[in-house]
């Protein structure tokens, strides 16, 4: 027997757990259930575990099946001439939001040529693996974690304009960029998120050279008389 915790409430206890995640999954895809259900089987805690409160953080993929995507090219045709909207598609059970703990049991490719029998998603798109202000991060594929990561907080920092109507606000202090610029470097993301009619930072120039080899990591020498 397995334990089963409805928004982490003991509430009974399952046979088959497969067979019960299974079945709330199909009733999901099929609409009898709502669609923000998430449900996942954890095997080394022999649990299963549903959610459906508020304040997950939830994400679209393209259901899989059989090796191939529910999302066909009539979709996309349909999709581009407004016969379906995005909501149609979730509704009807070709895409669906996963949250953290049911993606821990999906098998998901980046693109439709890797996909195989195993596979349960597809990404919409390789960009939707990344939030859109990490995703404006220029090169991010040759970096580490830790630095997107840092390159997303200067992304939301670099906000020319914190509030559309500020000439009309009480704030009693506030800053507003006066020339933004185009970063040199761009994302596809940019182009789709309009980047350029929203004015936020601008390009540092920095002229970086090592010192007798001393400098190490992040630290830079500089001549005080420079400075001064």
């Amino acid at each position: 027997m397995v334990d089963v915790y409805l928004n982490a409430k003991f509430i009974g206890s399952v046979e088959d757990p497969s067979a019960f995640v299974a079945e709330i999954k199909d009733l999901r895809r099929k609409g009898a259930l709502a669609e923000d259900v998430n449900v996942a089987f954890d095997e080394i805690g022999n649990n299963v575990t549903i959610f459906c409160d508020e304040g997950r953080a939830r994400r679209p993929l393209i259901i899989v099946k059989g090796g191939k995507a529910l999302l066909t090219e009539k979709h996309l045709q349909q999709l581009a001439q407004k016969e379906l909207s995005w909501l149609d598609l979730v509704r009807q059970g070709v895409i669906e939001y996963l949250d953290a703990a049911e993606e821990e049991n999906a098998l998901v490719a980046c693109t439709e040529d890797e996909l195989t029998e195993e596979h349960t998603h597809v990404e919409i798109t390789p960009g939707a693996l990344c939030g859109i202000a990490t995703a404006l991060v220029p090169f991010g594929n040759f970096n580490q974690s830790s630095r997107l990561i840092i390159g997303s907080k200067n992304q939301k920092q670099s906000l020319g304009f914190y509030a559309a109507n500020y000439h009309l606000r009480m704030d009693m202090d506030a800053n507003l960029l006066h020339y933004p610029q185009f970063p040199l470097v761009k994302t596809k993301i940019h182009e789709v998120t309009n980047y350029h009619e929203h004015p936020s930072g601008q390009n540092m120039i920095v002229a970086v050279m090592c010192y007798d080899g001393y400098n190490m990591e992040d630290g830079v020498i500089l001549s005080k008389a420079s400075v001064e």
